[in-house]
């Protein structure tokens, strides 16, 4: 093996566990964490750009399986994205509601009571 195959190699295994791992923070609700690993993965996939020219099949197979897998992530993010922005404008609704109701339910003096209790 090369010193560009084991490079290549070692560099599509980096990515695999950063996929793995924005997966596991995705299932996690930990976005701040994918945006995290989504830069780590920058330099990797730059350094993969740049030496794809010298991949093998092996290392063209394991990129493609890569590239669905994240497919599929992204299209589950972006179902995840949609389903909260619906409930985002839910909650934004159920807020303007009750701020039209609101003032019917404030605070008021409260009724002097008409019984007196004698001792």
């Amino acid at each position: 093996m090369t010193d560009a195959a084991r490079e290549l190699s070692r560099l599509v295994g980096a990515l695999e566990d950063v996929v793995g791992q924005e997966a596991t923070l995705f299932r996690a609700a930990d976005y701040s964490g994918i945006r995290a690993t989504q830069e780590r993965a920058g330099p990797i996939i730059t350094r993969l750009a740049e030496m794809s020219s010298s991949a093998g099949a092996a290392i063209s197979a394991r990129v493609v399986e890569l590239i669905e897998r994240r497919a599929a992530l992204l299209l589950e993010m972006k179902r995840v994205s949609g389903q909260m922005s619906r409930d985002l404008k839910e909650v934004d609704e159920y807020e303007r509601q009750f701020g039209r109701v609101a003032p019917v339910y404030a605070k008021r003096e409260a009724p002097r009571s008409r019984l007196s209790v004698a001792i």
